[in-house]
């Protein structure tokens, strides 16, 4: 048989392949991989929840608290608001009174704080 190399045939040269990196630098890799779709979901979550609750309050609420008073550890008073309008309700032990009803919110007037003698605003 005639040698290849002397009768100008080409030599196959084997095909080069990557060589492995190893264990550790796959497991880095994978670990990478998680920490940034952990990153990414966790992304996702908090901005579908911060929607979901401005949705929520948005949608126009017909039940609110507006103040509490504690008169006694067994007692206390309610004032509500329920379709625009205030319930005032009083609550003892177990027991649950509507004391007042409004046809309408009404806000306190705002009150000037009392002037003090000497101060700038103050006149004579």
């Amino acid at each position: 048989m005639a040698d290849p190399s002397s009768s100008g045939a080409r030599v196959a040269q084997p095909i080069a392949f990557r060589k492995d990196d190893g264990l550790g630098a796959m497991a880095l890799d994978v670990g990478l991989g998680l920490a940034v779709a952990i990153a990414v979901a966790g992304v996702v979550l908090f901005l579908l929840r911060r929607h979901l609750m401005g949705a929520r309050n948005a949608s126009g609420r017909r039940l609110r608290l507006l103040e509490t008073l504690r008169l006694t550890p067994k007692s206390a008073l309610f004032l509500v608001e329920f379709d625009g309008r205030s319930v005032l309700l009083g609550q003892h032990g177990d027991s649950l009174t509507v004391l007042d009803r409004s046809a309408r919110l009404a806000r306190p007037a705002q009150t000037p704080p009392p002037m003090v003698a000497g101060s700038p605003d103050h006149a004579g």
